[in-house]
């Protein structure tokens, strides 16, 4: 699991080549369309989600989400909001567990490496199809 709550996690994680450049994209754009919603008078290299809550990629729907503070197995809580995202050619899943008011955990999941059960699961909860591809859609569930 990789756990992005500013933009150098994103240059760390891509220098590491954990994460592609076209997710990095994408991610270096949620953060700075979420730094516009929440904090817009920090700069945009000092704002953290620490305060916000963590976006997370997981390698497989198997891993243990407890570093999160969150139950073990996606399927065993009910998020606020799933879609469907493409970026970089892939697909993924998006999951938003609202914890507070304040505090949003955003997971991405690859549909390629989940399981028949919560593949169908996470199909029957999203509500949307996002183009993700870089491109900053203006939307954003905080």
């Amino acid at each position: 699991m990789y756990i992005i709550k500013t933009l150098e996690d994103i240059n760390t994680y891509k220098h590491k080549q954990a994460i592609s450049e076209d997710m990095a994209t994408y991610l270096k754009q949620e953060i700075q369309l979420l730094r516009d919603s929440l904090e817009p008078t920090v700069p945009l290299n000092r704002f953290s989600l620490d305060l916000h809550g963590p976006i997370a990629i997981l390698e497989s729907s198997q891993e243990n989400l407890s570093s999160l503070g969150l139950p073990d197995s996606v399927l065993t809580f009910m998020p606020e909001w799933v879609s469907r995202k493409t970026i970089g050619g892939i697909l993924y899943y998006a999951i938003f567990i609202l914890a507070d008011n304040d505090f949003m955990n955003q997971i991405y999941v690859p549909a390629n490496n989940l399981s028949e059960p919560i593949e169908k699961w996470l199909s029957e909860q999203a509500e949307a199809d996002e183009q993700g591809e870089g491109k900053l859609s203006g939307k954003s569930p905080y």
